[in-house]
Order: structure tokens, then C-alpha cells, then sequence
């Protein structure tokens, strides 16, 4: 597995995030899983220690199971706590 992740601080409180994990399988090298996520923090409380987080998460499969799609990606919308 090997993979990378980016963190950008875009305004005051605004917050962009990119991550991308591979997982190959050393049997076949054709066969292999990528899962990317991006996402955008925004603060919503007075002390920015709440946050709100919207974001999409792909997961890419080179060889899915049979009736399976090779690309499923959703949306999703998070309430975040800063434990400091």
C-alpha cells in the first residue's frame, strides 16, 4: 500500500484536503484499488472548533467482482470536532 496526502489552508478557516491510498496486489499486477478522497473544512462556531467538512470519496477497482462497477464514488457532508 502506498499513497499520499495534501492539506492546504486556502482562506482563513478554509481548509482543502486530498488524499489518494493504493493498494496493488503483488499476484497480479493488473489487479489494484485506488481509493481518493478530497474535501474542503469550514468552520461553523464562533471558536472554529467545530467544523464542517464536504467532501467526495472515490474508490476505483482495476478487476471488480462480476456485477460490480470498477468506479463508486459518493458524497458525503461531516460535522467535525478539533480535539486540541
Amino acid at each position: 500500500m502506498t499513497g499520499w496526502d495534501y492539506r492546504k489552508k486556502l482562506t482563513e478557516g478554509v481548509i482543502f484536503t486530498h488524499a489518494v491510498t493504493v493498494h496493488p496486489a503483488f499476484e497480479d499486477i493488473e489487479d489494484y484499488r485506488v481509493v481518493m478522497d478530497n474535501a474542503f473544512e469550514f468552520p461553523f462556531a464562533a471558536n472554529e472548533d467545530w467544523k464542517l467538512q464536504l467532501g467526495v470519496r472515490s474508490d476505483y477497482d482495476a478487476i471488480p467482482e462480476p456485477g460490480i462497477d470498477r468506479l463508486d464514488s459518493y458524497y458525503y457532508l461531516n460535522i467535525a470536532l478539533d480535539w486540541k
